[in-house]
């Protein structure tokens, strides 16, 4: 997997040496912030072909490496000072390791004599991270002979699934040693070979029985399906099972196939909800069916055998309580099995006909009247969203959107997911519009996780993301956590006195901005984002909207079909 070879770079000192090794392996971009640990490490990036871009803070850089990859498939790292440079990354590398993003971050902290001996900026980031498992590994480097193979190592464990995030964290002084080594070239995205053990074999037949004897099956599809998307696609559109999915498996089934079920969770589509409690079968792809997604454990899908393949057996383990089989290991193997045992007359073309019916029959009152929605606001944009990259920020939008906004394919679908951290979106969408700047970015986000993230507004414009579109739900408060104080009593928390003047904001900043107040407005938002140029829309909506349909995560899911929806 790694090969030496020749860089056109003359090699002068270690920190050449991991910029070189980087772009060796296939990293074309460097996200980060200077201190003075770490200026060398930077310096060195453009000698080696590397670009640097730089982000309002370390948390930004993480989300942004995150947002890139996501949007591009391709590596991308985020290098970061000593001290609170490096615990600023905690969040983006926790929010990647749950949601399987290979991010792989350099901090350079103190030099290594004066480690643990109480100097400026000392902090053991390696164990601090390991032990709450922010990372997948960390590893400390205090001489720059171990550089070659704690490079080696941390990239292919990075790609290696089950993704997720990697820490290495050098001492300052070894940076400007030299080294007597070659660049290394990691194939970071060498194919995994798609296979499962004897053990899951065996735990998959069982899944090949229950979808022999089922009626009703149900797919569900998480972010651990979206590389193998083409091969669900065609195995679920075959077989007619309907196919629902979590945040992090949006447009993994296209929304307009007849067999989408839209989103499982409490506050997701009436349809998914309907389809799991109605299912004899369950298979779980690649997803961690949490709380949030199944309602009360005990009871979720009731009358279904539940089936669940991921290729990480801790998340097979924490989900033990919910499933009945669990297979370990890769979701294209499993589904490439099952497919094959299946006799090829099989389908569920009957339950899909009753499905479709059932869907016919609900209704979703549209509301006109008084101060804009959030839905008003998603139908209004739905075709600048149907062909753009959407880099979904966290609270009760992220639900408006993924619920009704269309989307073909999982690559322009990015979300913290799981781990749902606020302010993800702006720094994440710059990270996508660098991987990919001929395709339009839209950010969708709360006044709440704007204010998180605008700084990094001066970012987009330096880099010159004239694609970015930032879509802000001003809803003057924090729509998620004000609905849940209101069954508290009152809310004095998490509501604004009133409107933050966002487009005044990013106007200050220099970046073209309007305010979107009335219906008027909104009618012509759709030609607005579709002209060139880096844009913030302040959408200003109703306060005391409340996400719906939603039911109470601690109550069985199947009560959100009963649930009247206003949008």
């Amino acid at each position: 997997m790694c090969t030496e070879q020749t860089i056109e770079v003359q090699m002068q000192n270690a920190a050449e040496f991991i910029m070189c090794s980087l772009r060796a392996s296939g990293v074309d971009v460097v996200f980060g912030y200077p201190g003075q640990s770490n200026l060398r490490l930077l310096r060195a990036a453009a000698r080696a072909g590397v670009r640097y871009v730089q982000m309002a803070d370390e948390r930004g850089a993480g989300f942004a490496a995150s947002g890139y990859i996501e949007a591009t498939g391709r590596p991308a790292v985020v290098c970061v000072s000593k001290g609170p440079g490096t615990t600023n990354l905690l969040t983006p590398l926790a929010a990647a390791t749950v949601d399987g993003v290979p991010l792989v971050a350099i901090a350079v902290g103190v030099s290594a004599e004066r480690r643990n001996q109480n100097a400026f900026q000392d902090f053991n980031a390696c164990e601090a991270f390991a032990v709450g498992r922010a990372v997948k590994a960390a590893r400390n480097c205090y001489a720059p002979a171990h550089l070659p193979a704690l490079v080696t190592e941390l990239l292919i464990v990075s790609w290696t699934p089950p993704r997720g995030a990697v820490l290495l964290d050098i001492a300052e002084s070894v940076l400007e040693d030299a080294i007597e080594a070659a660049p290394v070239a990691v194939s970071m995205r060498e194919s995994h070979p798609a296979t499962l053990s004897p053990a899951a074999t065996l735990s998959a037949s069982q899944a090949v029985a229950a979808l022999r004897s089922a009626l009703r099956p149900v797919l569900v599809v998480g972010s651990g399906a979206r590389d193998d998307y083409l091969r669900i696609r065609a195995f679920s559109a075959r077989r007619s099972i309907p196919t629902v999915h979590t945040i992090g498996g949006t447009g993994i089934i296209a929304t307009g196939e007849r067999h989408y079920g839209g989103l499982l969770r409490h506050n997701g589509s009436r349809e998914a909800a309907y389809l799991t409690a109605k299912a004899d079968a369950i298979v779980a792809l690649g997803t961690g069916l949490d709380e949030r997604a199944t309602g009360e454990p005990s009871q979720f899908a009731v009358n279904a055998l539940k089936v669940h393949v991921d290729v990480n057996p801790e998340v097979l383990q924490r989900c033990d309580h919910v499933t009945n089989v669990r297979v370990p290991g890769s979701v294209a193997a499993f589904v490439d099995l099952v497919d094959g045992a299946l006799a090829s007359d099989i389908n569920y073309e009957e339950w899909l006909h009753e499905f479709e019916a059932k869907r016919g029959d609900w209704s979703v009152q549209h509301t006109c009247h008084g101060q804009i929605r959030a839905g008003e606001l998603v139908r209004a944009i739905a075709d600048v969203l149907c062909d753009s990259i959407v880099v979904k920020d966290s609270g009760a939008h992220k639900y408006w959107v993924t619920n009704l906004a269309p989307c073909n394919a999982p690559q322009n679908s990015i979300a913290s997911c799981h781990f749902g951290a606020m302010g993800f979106a702006i720094p994440a969408a710059i990270g996508a519009s660098v991987g990919r700047p001929h395709d339009r970015v839209v950010v969708t986000c709360g006044d709440g996780g704007a204010l998180m993230a605008l700084s990094d507004l001066v970012t987009a414009m330096r880099e010159g993301c004239h694609n970015i579109k930032v879509i802000v739900f001003n809803n003057a408060g924090l729509a998620s956590t004000r609905d849940y104080e209101w069954t508290l009593g009152d809310v004095t928390i998490s509501s604004f006195s009133q409107p933050l003047a966002l487009a005044s904001f990013a106007a200050g900043l220099g970046v073209g901005s309007m305010t979107v107040s009335n219906r008027d407005e909104l009618r012509v938002l759709c030609d607005v984002l579709k002209a060139d140029g880096l844009m913030l829309v302040d959408c200003l909506l109703d306060p005391s909207e409340s996400l719906n349909p939603v039911v109470s995560w601690r109550r069985a899911l199947a009560a959100l079909v009963e649930t009247d929806i206003a949008r």
